[in-house]
């Protein structure tokens, strides 16, 4: 009777012990979800502009719907869309200028079919100093020679090289804009040697 009674008392301790066992897991799970739940209104209430306590939050930097981290985020989306756009620019200018170098480049008589021949002559002889030089015992005022015109032509950006500047001198003595001293021929040639031209502009 002694040990039955010592089998009930043992087995009462042990269901007992169960029995606190089981309410405490209870517990520490329920409590573990209360905790959780909490954790998830505050971030609610943080995403709305409230803090904990359902007061304004004084840190907008930590809450992941903080104005100023959309703001962030929007400046960055700005910024490579805008990064975007500037390559895309880069290589439209790189390909044109790349298009251009393959670009069979202009003729003399293609880059000169427009200009203005007795323009450009009238200022030429503005600001050539033209001088008076004796040629074969005659004197002659007014002239100037063909590497002073040539030069001219260049440093004025009129004509690229020393050829173009040929062929545009050859342009104004054909037209009669500039003669050459002691020079009959139908067809004149431009020369660039030390006979002088003169200006015939009227």
């Amino acid at each position: 009777e002694r040990e039955r009674e010592r089998e009930r008392e043992s087995s009462g301790s042990m269901g007992l012990s169960l029995k606190w066992v089981a309410l405490f897991r209870r517990e520490s799970r329920d409590g573990a979800l209360s905790a959780g739940s909490e954790m998830e209104a505050e971030r609610a209430r943080e995403c709305e502009g409230g803090g904990a306590d359902g007061t304004a939050s004084s840190s907008v930097t930590t809450s992941p719907c903080s104005p100023l981290r959309k703001e962030t985020s929007d400046r960055v989306s700005l910024s490579s869309r805008l990064s975007s756009q500037s390559k895309r620019k880069g290589f439209v200018k790189f390909a044109s200028e790349r298009m251009s170098s393959f670009a069979e480049p202009l003729s003399v008589e293609e880059k000169h079919a427009s200009t203005d021949f007795a323009k450009v002559a009238g200022r030429a002889q503005k600001s050539l100093k033209c001088v008076s030089r004796e040629v074969a015992g005659t004197r002659y005022s007014s002239t100037f020679l063909a590497r002073e015109l040539l030069s001219w032509l260049v440093a004025k950006k009129i004509c690229a090289s020393h050829n173009e500047a040929l062929y545009f001198c050859q342009q104004l003595l054909s037209q009669g804009l500039i003669l050459r001293v002691g020079d009959t021929n139908d067809e004149p040639k431009f020369t660039f040697d030390l006979v002088p031209y003169y200006f015939a502009l009227h």
